[in-house]
């Protein structure tokens, strides 16, 4: 049987989460998709890191996902057409989302 997952948000960042059925000490792992990718992608490792005794939680990053402001083919050209312009930005927001997500 696989761990129940549940959803959420943290002010407005949309989350999944699966939660370990054994009782004891509970140990929170974040674990975030790759460039363009969201965070329904990984429900097979959450469910595996919940297995293992784990929180397992995904966010999507910034403008991915359900905070997505384009579809993926339009995001990848433009994060192409200027890394340092786009792509940085998405990578410091997703980094300080961290914060919101784990003091919620």
């Amino acid at each position: 049987m696989l761990p129940t997952l549940l959803s959420g948000r943290a002010r407005d960042i949309p989350l999944i989460w699966a939660e370990p059925r054994a009782e004891g000490q509970r140990k929170l792992v974040i674990w975030l998709p790759g460039f363009s990718g969201d965070k329904e992608a990984l429900i097979p490792q959450l469910q595996e890191l919940a297995d293992q005794g784990y929180v397992a939680l995904s966010y999507d990053p910034y403008q991915h996902g359900q905070r997505r402001i384009e579809t993926n083919d339009e995001l990848r050209v433009r994060i192409h057409g200027n890394i340092r312009r786009y792509f940085w930005p998405i990578l410091g927001r997703t980094a300080t989302d961290a914060s919101t997500v784990i003091d919620q």
